[in-house]
């Protein structure tokens, strides 16, 4: 190969990575990232739609009360995409997450866009009221 030719190449090469950044920056920007920590006393103000919790008839029966624990992780469109029990009365966790999944969230926008998030959300089980989400 000639030196001119070797020229040529080089400046193509040059070129055609130059188109490639913005590619690869955009696909960088669009990765997944950690979902954002939100307190649960701010996430319970962006609630949309909020189902309650069925008693369940063991636990009534029983006098079982008491608070179900569930870490969260919100959807950017709001909905609620993983939810794990931390703590609670087993009678009633499968309750708090039947009725929790149900939930939609006004979702949380930084930087113009909607993000992710991860909370706690407590699930409050009383016999004289029933339950409280």
């Amino acid at each position: 190969m000639s030196k001119r030719q070797n020229e040529r190449f080089i400046a193509v090469i040059s070129i055609s990575a130059s188109f490639l950044i913005p590619a690869i920056q955009a696909r960088q920007s669009e990765s997944p990232t950690k979902p954002v920590a939100v307190e649960a006393k701010v996430m319970g103000q962006k609630i949309r739609h909020k189902v309650a919790p069925v008693y369940p008839k063991e636990a009534r029966i029983s006098g079982t009360e008491g608070t179900v624990k569930l870490h969260a992780v919100i959807a950017t469109d709001g909905s609620v995409r993983q939810l794990q029990v931390e703590s609670g009365e087993p009678h009633l966790a499968q309750s708090a997450t039947d009725a929790v999944r149900q939930w939609t969230y006004e979702p949380l926008v930084m930087n113009g866009k909607p993000v992710e998030v991860e909370t706690t959300i407590y699930v409050i089980f009383r016999l004289n009221n029933q339950s409280k989400p």
